[in-house]
């Protein structure tokens, strides 16, 4: 319960995203699906991060608690930059000869 965890995943768009910065801005309650299919609860006590439900993926530090994942912190994941280092990763091995 008291060992913290980094989880790679991606916000699940097919359920609510509760945030209303009215009534709380420093809380948000998510759910992401991981590379497994594998969903979970995800509690953010901080501003919620533009756009993060059109993100690709997330990597998210924090602890599981009860029935959720106390997120701590959240770094964005944007597919745009893998695919850049995709390519050139794929340019580079394509060009040499063996």
């Amino acid at each position: 319960p008291n060992k913290f965890f980094h989880v790679a995943a991606r916000v699940d768009t097919s359920k609510a995203f509760e945030y209303d910065p009215k009534k709380d801005p420093n809380f948000c309650r998510f759910t992401v699906v991981d590379s497994l299919g594998s969903t979970m609860q995800v509690v953010y006590r901080k501003e919620k991060i533009k756009d993060m439900e059109k993100v690709s993926r997330l990597v998210m530090s924090g602890k599981y608690t009860g029935d959720h994942f106390e997120c701590k912190s959240i770094q964005l994941k944007c597919p745009s930059k893998y695919k850049e280092e995709l390519d050139k990763s794929k340019t580079s091995s394509a060009s040499v000869k063996l």
